[in-house]
């Protein structure tokens, strides 16, 4: 079996149908989605997140005490 990617538009309109309420629905009603989005200081969201786990891992990735 092979899968590729195939864009929504090339899909059955019933199949489109089912996506649109998935769409609708993502995270925006979380009160933790996009947390720091209006934070100046965090630019860099992916950086400032590996900094924040720098201190619970080793250099290898493993966890420290682990």
């Amino acid at each position: 079996m092979v899968f590729r990617p195939v864009p929504v538009a090339d899909l059955p309109q019933k199949w489109r149908n089912q996506l649109a309420p998935a769409a609708e629905a993502f995270a925006t009603d979380d009160p933790l989605f996009g947390l720091s989005r209006d934070r100046e200081d965090m630019t860099d969201v992916a950086g400032d997140v590996r900094k924040l786990r720098a201190s619970r891992l080793n250099d290898d990735g493993t966890r420290r005490g682990a």
